[in-house]
C-alpha cells in the first residue's frame, strides 16, 4: 500500500534534541507534559505542529524521548502566540 507525502508527514516520528537542530533559533519549541508543540514561520505564514509522546519518561530522559507528530497546521495563525494556542485547545489543556 501507498502512502501520500500528506500522511508521511504527519507520521513523522522525531526526538526533543532534533527538533532543536531542525528549527532556526526563531522558533517557539514547547515541551508540555506529553506534548512538544513547534511554532515556527514557514512559506505560507506562521505553522504549527504538536507531538506526543511515544516513549514513557520513566525510560528516557526528555531529550532522547520520540515524539509522533499528530497535528500539523500552516498558514492560518496570525502570530505564534495564536498558533501556540489553537495547540493548547487541541490537546485540551
Amino acid at each position: 500500500m501507498y502512502t501520500t507525502k500528506e500522511e508521511e508527514n504527519k507520521r513523522m516520528t522525531t526526538t526533543l534534541e532534533k527538533l532543536y537542530e531542525i528549527y532556526p533559533t526563531t522558533a517557539s519549541i514547547i515541551p508540555y507534559k506529553d506534548w512538544v508543540i513547534v511554532a515556527s514561520n514557514g512559506y505560507k505564514g506562521t505553522e504549527v505542529e504538536i507531538y506526543e509522546t511515544a516513549d514513557s519518561l520513566e525510560e528516557f530522559e526528555n531529550f532522547e524521548r520520540r515524539f509522533d507528530r499528530i497535528f500539523q497546521e500552516a498558514g492560518t495563525f496570525e502570530d505564534f502566540g495564536h498558533a501556540v494556542k489553537w495547540a493548547f485547545e487541541k490537546i485540551g489543556e
